[in-house]
């Protein structure tokens, strides 16, 4: 999961707009899980 989240991460930085909507989206719905 760490290593995953890093990636996420990683590629967000490199100022991916859509990349970092489905990061949002998904953290949402692991959150709303949890």
């Amino acid at each position: 999961m760490n290593v995953r989240i890093k990636d996420v991460f990683t590629r967000a930085k490199a100022g991916d707009a859509k990349v970092m909507e489905n990061i949002l989206l998904r953290f949402d719905r692991l959150i709303r899980k949890v």
